[in-house]
Order: structure tokens, then sequence, then C-alpha cells
């Protein structure tokens, strides 16, 4: 996948799940277990949004709102059909828990 807004761009690899309303996302830091040094996840980077213009292998999606230029090896999401919590106040947990500090 290559490209900036307003672009098409190609995807190889399309999962039939994906529709509309996708985001185009790069592998960024690594998250690790602070005592065991097992990778955990990767931080998922917002590149641009993508509109799934003609699916195939390769798909043809169109660019959007992008935040840097997208290259190979980005990844295409599904966005959460879930609204996003914009309004989240910590709270003290009703349980003890075990930190590392």
């Amino acid at each position: 996948m290559l490209g900036s807004p307003g672009n098409k761009s190609y995807v190889r690899s399309f999962i039939d799940g994906i529709e509309n309303g996708d985001v185009v996302v790069r592998q960024g830091e690594e998250y690790l277990d602070g005592e065991t040094g097992e990778l955990l996840e990767f931080e998922s980077v917002y590149v641009a949004e993508a509109a799934v213009i003609l699916k195939g292998d390769p798909a043809t999606v169109m660019l959007s709102k992008s935040t840097r230029e997208v290259r190979k090896g980005d990844r295409l999401l599904s966005v959460l059909e879930d609204p996003v919590v914009q309004n989240y106040f910590p709270h003290v947990l009703e349980t003890d828990i075990k930190g590392r500090g």
C-alpha cells in the first residue's frame, strides 16, 4: 500500500470483513512485560482513513485525512462500530491490586 490523500491505493491480502470507514495504521513501538520481557503488543500508529472502492487482491481504496504518507507494510483495519468513550473519569478500584513499580 502506497499513497497520500485523494489518491487510490492498492491493498494485498484484503480481508472480506473490512468495509468502508477503515483506517490505515503502521506498527509502532513494542510493549513488553516489565518482569519477563515478553512481547505483549505493538502500538498502532494512525496514518490515514481509507474507503474501500473495489474488493479483491489487490483491493482498491481511496485515501483521505492522512497524518503521514501511506507506505508498504501499513495495515488496513476496520473502525470500531461502538462509539469511542470521550468522557472517561478515573476512579478508585473496589479491590486491591498488586502493581509493579
